[in-house]
């Protein structure tokens, strides 16, 4: 894999382990919020939002500029450098027709889908058409030559999507290369609808010419739109090649492309970092015949770095910054609805002469269900760590490596045992501690009468074996695929590359089941309890104390004052708990 590909993979996997450990804190707090009536309308609208984004993670990257300045060439070095064939066409009459997006999806294989020019009739935008298959066509599978049309074919279409099994687009990448700005004037709302969905823009220069009048106009009615604009751009004058010279002093050549850059940054309002030389096709050629010095000199890793740094970096942080905004107001509306509670239960204990204490036994048995409550979030954070998808990459990581130094049948299939040996090891710990989680409900309901019957029905143990044997189904499958005759192939690293994303889609779509079993084991044992709990708060027969209401208007029969401004206490603890988990978990690189 190349720096850009390890880079990605690497941001990715700390992303995912990120975005694991947030959704499943914020769904934590939901369930306890909205159990102790904390959850407001405007709170449960926010996780919402929070959750969606989270699960809808992905990252696009755009190139934009005029015809010929190498956009498609630039994307062959930055993303396909080792590939011995260019996966875009470039070169004389093979130029860029319409908008092309680069994606990868799982379990799919290559193809190529158009969206005809006549769909810009209808009102909606180039997005929505994403949710309309039967409007696309579709070619399989998708050659170099398919992806250029002749011009007498340009009118035909709207839009392409190619689909590539790639592991840096199978993270959740997508490039979208555009055409250039004469072919976008069909269709310039489109054109600006993609843009503005993009999370970083390159703009494409020729070092061969600098930045002419018709780019400058460009940038300014397409590029350069939108508050946050400046933070996503990035300016690329490429091929710088063409200034190099033998009969040149390397010094000369370097001052000459620097002044370049400088007058580029300036004309176009930019922070002259922002702006860097490369030459797309020596980089290309670099990174395909292993010429670490030609690599070097193409500065296509220098761009590499300016891109993982915005794309990957920058980005990262900005959305710990909303996240991190976003929780101090849900934590502001819900301590302000406990401080409205408290309020509310002191001014009603001043206008009652008398007070009916609980029974110690049912305070006990209370803190009693609260410790069990804790102990069950404890565990399923445990799930949560022993599912990692950093845990798996490395897993699939050591068999890659292994599979592309076997020698045979058999060291294949030695290869594939201890990758299920480790794989196994991590969901044994899974299947322990969802027994623990069952020990630890049963115990707790089994103290009370009520109990034996509301298990069953309720909270019946976790069966997590289905899910090994998927494992070893999906294991196995691989090792009959390869035989004997296929066996040859893994010494090719695209072969394999292949072979660890089909896997990899397979195991993490078992583990988000296995995931999702443990969660809705827990959502249930969590409303059981809460509902033990709540029965305990109940006044025995012949207690007169009034009802009131609770701060979202629910009434319930209070237990005594002094007792229940206790347990607001214990609400407002436990409420920072989970906001100090959440705040810690967001800042986390």
């Amino acid at each position: 894999p190349t720096k850009m590909h390890k880079a990605a993979a690497d941001y990715f996997r700390r992303r995912q382990a990120w975005r694991t450990g947030m959704g499943l804190r914020l769904r934590l707090l939901e369930r306890w919020a909205q159990s102790n009536a904390l959850l407001s309308p405007a709170n449960a609208d926010r996780i919402t939002a929070i959750l969606s984004r989270l699960d809808a993670d992905t990252r696009s990257i755009a190139f934009v500029g005029e015809i010929a300045r190498g956009k498609s060439e630039l994307i062959n070095a930055i993303f396909f450098g080792i590939h011995k064939h260019r996966v875009l066409p470039v070169g004389p009459g093979r130029t860029t027709l319409y908008p092309t997006e680069i994606r990868s999806q799982a379990q799919s294989s290559p193809s190529l889908r158009l969206l005809p020019a006549q769909t810009a009739e209808d009102a909606r935008s180039l997005l929505a058409w994403e949710d309309e298959p039967a409007a696309w066509t579709t070619v399989e599978p998708a050659t170099e030559h398919s992806l250029v049309r002749p011009p007498a074919e340009i009118a035909r279409w709207r839009y392409a999507v190619l689909t590539l099994p790639h592991p840096t687009l199978a993270h959740g990448l997508r490039i979208l290369d555009m055409p250039g700005w004469n072919a976008l004037a069909a269709d310039p709302e489109g054109a600006h609808d993609l843009l503005r969905t993009c999370d970083l823009v390159v703009f494409v220069l020729s070092a061969e010419t600098g930045l002419t009048a018709s780019e400058r106009a460009a940038w300014q009615h397409h590029v350069a739109h939108g508050e946050d604009a400046g933070r996503r751009l990035l300016v690329v004058l490429n091929k710088a090649d063409t200034w190099w010279d033998a009969d040149r002093d390397a010094g000369a050549i370097e001052l000459q492309l620097q002044q370049q850059r400088t007058d580029a940054a300036i004309a176009l309002g930019i922070a002259a970092e922002q702006v860097v030389s490369v030459s797309a096709s020596a980089g290309r050629t670099g990174k395909r015949t292993g010429d670490t010095t030609l690599i070097a000199r193409s500065r296509i890793a220098q761009l590499e770095d300016l891109l993982r740094a915005k794309l990957f970096v920058e980005h990262h942080q900005r959305c710990q910054d909303d996240m991190a905004k976003e929780l101090a107001q849900c934590e502001a509306d819900m301590e302000q609805a406990l401080h409205v509670r408290a309020q509310k239960r002191s001014e009603a204990n001043e206008r009652l002469t008398a007070q009916s204490p609980l029974p110690t036994d049912r305070e006990t048995e209370t803190l009693k269900i609260q410790a069990a409550e804790s102990s069950l979030i404890s565990l399923l954070e445990k799930i949560k760590q022993a599912l990692q998808i950093p845990e798996l990459d490395t897993i699939l990581g050591t068999l890659d490596e292994s599979l592309q130094h076997s020698e045979g049948a058999l060291s294949v299939q030695n290869a594939y045992e201890t990758a299920q040996k480790n794989l196994c090891a991590r969901w044994a710990q899974v299947e322990h501690v969802a027994n623990d989680m069952d020990h630890v409900l049963r115990a707790s309901l089994q103290r009370r009468s009520a109990a034996p019957a509301e298990l069953s029905e309720t909270s019946k143990p976790l069966e997590l074996s289905p899910y090994l044997a998927l494992l070893q189904q999906a294991l196995q499958g691989h090792i009959q695929f390869l035989g004997t005759s296929q066996v040859h192939k893994l010494k090719q690293a695209d072969f394999t590359a292949k072979l660890m994303t089909a896997l990899r889609a397979r195991i993490v779509e078992i583990s988000q089941h296995m995931w999702r079993d443990c969660e809705g084991w827990h959502a249930r044992a969590s409303q059981t309890l809460g509902n033990e709990r709540r029965a305990l708060q109940v006044p025995a027969p012949g207690n007169s104390e009034p009802e009131h209401q609770t701060a979202d208007g629910a009434s319930n029969p209070p237990p005594a004052g002094q007792a229940h401004l206790a347990r607001l206490g214990d609400l407002k603890l436990t409420l920072q708990s989970h906001f100090l988990s959440l705040m810690e978990a967001n800042a986390i690189e």
